[in-house]
């Protein structure tokens, strides 16, 4: 059977090759052979759903009637195409974020570089496969195939018929199935199911926000999927800090509250002003702590335009919040000082991070339950030295006094005559 299953697929794909109605690309981004079925889960896997996720899922948030604005991240990918050089291009803008991210940031981490995710690519390539075999005959020998049961014997796999597998792809979509299988062209086709992924996309990342823990700010925020514009340009401290600001990947007492446990008391999240949670609301808006930094931010927004300052103290703490870490608040207002007002807004971060770091006597390098880090440590060794040395001295100081008394008193002793010393002795007796 698995012989024949083979001998089978490569007929097809030979007809496929041959056919007028079918690309190289079509072909081989979902021909069946290389799809798996797992009966547990009820989903289709693609052996290669990785390595084509970077190619097929990247998806820019523009503006109706406008071309997506290039990024330096996806110019270089494409001159490449390769996956691997797509991670390694995002580790390097984001430094350690993507593998420091955790569950509840990750739907951020995507949404900041308009990523989307391994369901809306394999989704939109089991679609695409059956728009091409449904513009086929019957007796075409790939829709055959397509429509063909599989039994995978070696694997323990149950049998699947393929038709079958869309039905569930197209109950996530809001769109018609038999319409958008009329769509004249595949061009037309793909940009209908691109249209669709996006707005799923866009559904998901809001439901996630409003109900995972950690995920608030960011929906705060409401700029939606795409590659940010702060993004370009180097990958300077104060954009690494906007970053993790954003997504949550910021080492506040609130991160440790989404990993609670009832024993838990909340004192542990407290801010050091005795606010409830040490969140990312309170420090950026209102902690008494950064005053001094928050005063200079507003003076520095008043000399860019005076109105700018007046409208950031007229507004509340989430208002603050979105202005610092976004730029939906300026936009309507700052137009061309959007750039001035971002770059003010990571020197902010940066001398608030830097202030709570001293505070908490910790090194470069924050963590994330707040515990002192390798440099700290190093600090805390110097301080224990320092205090040592000084014991230390102070125990020669007085060796020193001593000895200089003794010496004193041994002056003394010579400078008296035998008289003296006569008469002292008699007077001791």
């Amino acid at each position: 059977m698995l012989e024949r299953t083979q001998m089978i697929t490569r007929e097809a794909i030979a007809e496929a090759e041959a056919s007028e109605d079918l690309d190289d690309d079509d072909i081989f981004s979902g021909k069946p052979s290389d799809w798996e079925y797992d009966a547990s889960t009820e989903e289709v896997r693609h052996d290669s759903e990785e390595a084509e996720a970077g190619r097929e899922g990247l998806q820019d948030e523009g503006h109706e009637g406008e071309e997506n604005p290039p990024t330096p991240i996806l110019d270089a990918y494409e001159k490449s195409r390769d996956p691997a050089e797509m991670e390694r291009l995002i580790a390097l803008a984001f430094d350690s974020l993507p593998e420091r991210a955790g569950p509840q940031s990750n739907a951020a981490v995507r949404a900041e570089l308009g990523i989307q995710s391994l369901r809306s690519g394999r989704d939109a390539r089991k679609l695409t496969w059956q728009y091409r075999m449904c513009g086929m005959g019957e007796e075409r020998l790939p829709r055959i195939v397509w429509e063909a049961k599989w039994a995978n014997k070696k694997r323990g796999r149950q049998p699947t018929e393929w038709v079958k597998v869309v039905e569930d792809v197209w109950k996530g979509f809001d769109i018609g199935e038999d319409e958008t299988l009329e769509t004249e062209g595949p061009q037309g086709f793909k940009e209908k199911i691109s249209v669709a992924c996006a707005e799923r996309e866009e559904q998901n990342l809001r439901k996630e926000c409003k109900d995972k823990e950690g995920l608030e700010v960011y929906g705060m925020l409401k700029e939606g999927i795409g590659f940010k514009d702060y993004l370009h340009g180097p990958m300077d401290a104060g954009t690494k800090l906007k970053v993790k600001f954003r997504t949550g990947d910021i080492g506040l007492r609130e991160r440790r509250r989404r990993h609670r446990t009832v024993d838990e008391e909340d004192d542990e999240f407290k801010c050091d002003c005795g606010f409830e949670c040490e969140d990312r609301v309170h420090v950026v808006a209102e902690c008494p702590l950064y005053k001094k930094e928050r005063e200079v931010y507003v003076t520095e927004l008043g000399k860019i335009d005076g109105t700018y300052r007046e409208m950031f103290e007229a507004w509340n703490r989430e208002e603050r919040t979105v202005a610092v870490l976004g730029h939906r608040r300026w936009v309507e207002k700052a137009g061309r000082d959007i750039v001035r007002i971002d770059r003010l807004g990571k020197t902010f971060l940066s001398h608030l991070w830097q202030s709570r770091k001293e505070r908490l006597a910790i090194g470069d390098r924050s963590c994330g339950n707040n515990a002192p880090s390798s440099r700290g440590r190093v600090n805390i060794k110097y301080k224990e030295k320092a205090q040592r040395t000084a014991a230390h001295e102070r125990k020669l100081q007085k060796r020193r006094d001593r000895k200089a008394r003794d010496l004193a008193l041994f002056a003394t002793w010579r400078d008296k005559g035998p008289a003296e010393e006569s008469a002292d002795a008699v007077g001791r007796s």
